[in-house]
């Protein structure tokens, strides 16, 4: 079954990019190129894969992270305000050919400096207990063509599976349902907010904790 909705990207809230992006080239992985955020106060690395990327998102900027514009994403409180009632992580959305249609779903306008108009995000909620939903619909099938592939040495390609373990995982809204309904992200009851990537259809049935180092589980 296809999605209407697809994820391009999950970035992992990083106080030290430089020492979580290590531990994940020690792990095999290629690092692709880094970007940064004019205007919102972040930065990030980055871990490309055929069909969506992994990213360690920082604060390079307090005051920008903190400015007026930036303030109703919640980013710097994501960031600086610790503890198991704050989610570190956020998934960036695009749209696909099917089911899940994502104009169905209340949600509000952000328009970072680092997107020319009109270009926007649409955000899902605003709680920071759940990861940061936002909808890029200038990001297409189209826009991915030709796209650098990297070739990683541990053999991984394409992430085939993601779930959130969250003690918000009563899937409590539409938008929440449908995501797990159409296989998009699935959620799991937990005390602490992990992340599990399954990548390559999990064929080999091998799994890598990366606690407590990173609040993140491999599969493949």
């Amino acid at each position: 079954m296809e999605n209407h909705l697809k994820i391009d990207h999950i970035f992992i809230c990083s106080d030290a990019p430089d020492d979580d992006a290590q531990i994940f080239t020690d792990f095999g992985f290629t690092e692709g190129p880094p970007n940064t955020h004019p205007g919102q106060g972040t930065a990030n690395r980055r871990f490309f894969f055929d069909n969506m990327y992994l990213e360690f998102l920082y604060i390079a900027d307090d005051k920008l992270a903190q400015s007026a514009l930036t303030k109703p994403s919640k980013l710097y409180e994501r960031f600086t305000d610790k503890g198991d009632n704050i989610s570190p992580f956020g998934f960036g959305l695009y749209p696909s050919n099917n089911l899940m249609k994502i104009k169905d779903y209340n949600s509000w306008e952000y328009r970072p400096k680092f997107l020319p108009p009109p270009l926007k995000m649409n955000v899902y909620g605003d709680s920071l207990a759940e990861p940061m939903y936002y909808y890029m619909e200038f990001v297409s099938e189209n826009s991915k063509v030709g796209q650098k592939k990297f070739n990683h040495a541990n053999g991984f390609h394409y992430i085939s599976a993601v779930k959130i373990f969250t003690p918000q995982a009563e899937l409590d809204s539409d938008f929440k349902r449908d995501l797990s309904h159409y296989d998009i992200l699935k959620f799991e009851d937990s005390q602490t907010h992990i992340l599990e990537v399954t990548f390559d259809g999990g064929k080999s049935n091998k799994t890598h904790d990366f606690r407590p180092q990173l609040p993140i589980i491999f599969r493949w």
